[in-house]
């Protein structure tokens, strides 16, 4: 009964916070009003700590919203309803994902992802495509449970899946509709000078090599001073790059009892409304670090998505002020997109030994991929 209250105590703290509206936004985050009601809704991901094996929770969403003053500005008005509609198709997305695995409860999934607000996407033509996404998933699993399932695996050929995913993969295409305004055009874009700009190798070059590659195996020295280092590091750039190393290196027992402190220092950088090209490579680092910390590898287990998509929205509202005082910078622009557009950890994919956190590591760490 207790934690039956505290969940309603949390949902209703939570629908407090999907309201769109215009939010003062100073000039740093101890005086960006709307930054600071962001870090304060951290109480979303404590309904996290309850959830043993799964639990359907697309409808809690973490919009975000408007700085007074944008609400004129096309660009930012559009970059914020493209960020809105991501996570609403995502979240929906990684709760059908949680079906697949378990093959159970698809009322209360029919439920929650009919209870999805979609008022956080303010321009109505794009807001008519996200409803049309979010109700055609709610079809797919409000079927007679026969015919989701066949032989106690998903039924990927049922029929109205494969007819409503057909829409669904129609609409979605349509989301590039609303990027044209302020996305850069690939010919118009120096894709090289692009990925040194956000390359954690710009700024500390022996990362790949020395630090976080497939092959390398950094001693305790070097794991040691690269810890001392990023906690003396003023410069934010070179301290997001080292942070991302220690990530990179969490596996070596050399940093074992410093990891709860690089998480604290990731999570601070994220938190700080300081502007950094990293910033992407960063959360998606931390979110490595953190299944490894705290999750299991298997497609059983929960990856606390509420949390990583709390630090997502930090990161997203320093990109987005950082571009109304900089709107030229394309590399920002881009940055936002791609942060937007990143999937959640999945239980299900293209790795088949454990949930997708395996493969999300692989990419950013050994292959050093940054887009």
């Amino acid at each position: 009964m207790n934690k039956t209250i505290f969940t309603i105590i949390v949902l209703l703290l939570i629908s407090s916070t999907n309201a769109v509206g215009q939010h003062d936004c100073g000039g740093n985050a101890n005086q960006d009003k709307l930054m600071l009601s962001y870090i304060q809704d951290s109480v979303l991901y404590a309904v996290e700590k309850d959830i043993d094996g799964y639990r359907f929770v697309c409808s809690t969403l973490q919009p975000l919203r408007l700085c007074s003053g944008w609400e004129n500005d096309a660009m930012l008005t559009n970059m914020v309803d493209y960020y809105n509609a991501c996570q609403i198709y995502y979240s929906i997305s990684t709760d059908g994902d949680v079906y697949i695995r378990y093959l159970q409860d698809e009322k209360d999934l029919v439920k929650e992802i009919s209870a999805v607000d979609v008022s956080s996407v303010r321009n109505p033509e794009f807001r008519d495509i996200v409803t049309q996404i979010r109700d055609l998933n709610a079809a797919i699993f409000n079927q007679k449970e026969n015919k989701l399932q066949k032989d106690g695996y998903f039924n990927w050929d049922n029929k109205l899946f494969i007819q409503n995913n057909g829409k669904i993969y129609e609409l979605c295409e349509e989301y590039d509709n609303f990027l044209h305004p302020w996305m850069p055009g690939k010919d118009n874009t120096d894709t090289a000078q692009l990925f040194r700009a956000i390359n954690p190798a710009t700024y500390f070059p022996p990362i790949y090599s020395i630090y976080v590659s497939q092959e390398a195996e950094p001693d305790n020295e070097q794991t040691e001073s690269l810890y001392n280092s990023m906690l003396a590091e003023a410069d934010v750039d070179l301290r997001n790059a080292k942070l991302i190393a220690l990530a990179g290196c969490s596996a070596s027992e050399n940093i074992y009892d410093k990891k709860d402190r690089i998480l604290y220092e990731m999570e601070k950088s994220m938190e700080a409304g300081e502007y950094s090209p990293l910033l992407f490579t960063l959360w998606r680092a931390y979110r490595c670090m953190y299944n490894e910390m705290n999750v299991c590898a298997s497609k059983d287990c929960y990856s606390p998505n509420i949390r990583y998509n709390y630090y997502r929205r930090l990161v997203a509202h320093t990109i987005l002020k950082y571009v109304e005082a900089h709107p030229d910078d394309t590399t920002a622009r881009f940055l936002f997109q791609r942060l937007s557009a990143h999937l959640n950890i999945m239980r299900n994919g293209p790795y088949p030994y454990g949930n997708q956190a395996a493969l999300e590591r692989m990419y950013v760490f050994w292959e050093g991929e940054i887009w």
